[in-house]
């Protein structure tokens, strides 16, 4: 079996989360030059807590229902997927998926949500930065067809749990939460119904 020493692991495991963490830094960067400020939306409440928890039940069950769905070019594409991130990803624990996917939720919210979507409300308006921030993130996790139009969805779900609670940590909390279930999901579960 090809297997990475498990310093490559933690070694891949922390680039990654670098990159996601740095989309943070690029965001207040940015936001320097044009006065946004995404920490200015980041406040820790329970409400936003409660919220970012409650909340990816929501893209969960849409996931649930899209693999259980009968079109065969849907599944290969999950399949695909799951090889893909098989290589490398079933080999991570669960404390490596936990800072992948807080790094993540951490890095694009402030970028997508916190700089783009707040940017973009004073130049179009809120519902047009909504749709706009949402087919950004969509384009940005073109993985196939069938999961840029997911993850334009996802965009605007967490565009719109953003522009509702004012707080930048909704947001994250379910976009760590969803990636962390899924990056568990895809690389741990076997796709026996699928390749039947």
């Amino acid at each position: 079996m090809n297997q990475l020493p498990k310093h490559s692991v933690w070694m891949s495991v922390l680039l990654i989360s670098f990159f996601e963490f740095s989309l943070a830094g690029v965001a207040l960067f940015v936001g320097l030059f044009i006065n946004i400020n995404p920490f200015d939306k980041l406040h820790f409440t329970w409400i936003a807590v409660r919220g970012g928890v409650l909340t990816v039940s929501i893209p969960l069950f849409l996931f649930v229902l899209l693999l259980k769905s009968k079109s065969l070019r849907f599944q290969n594409e999950v399949l695909q997927l799951k090889r893909r991130l098989g290589k490398f990803f079933k080999q991570c624990t669960l404390l490596q998926f936990l800072l992948i996917s807080i790094s993540a939720g951490v890095g694009e919210e402030f970028l997508f949500r916190g700089l783009l979507q707040e940017g973009l409300i004073h130049l179009v308006g809120a519902w047009p930065a909504l749709i706009i921030t949402g087919v950004l993130f969509g384009m940005a996790h073109w993985v196939s067809n069938y999961y840029f139009i997911y993850a334009t969805f996802m965009g605007m779900f967490l565009g719109a749990l953003y522009w509702q609670s004012g707080n930048l940590l909704a947001p994250i909390i379910c976009h760590a939460l969803y990636d962390f279930v899924v990056l568990i999901f895809l690389t741990h579960r076997t796709f026996k119904k699928l390749k039947d």
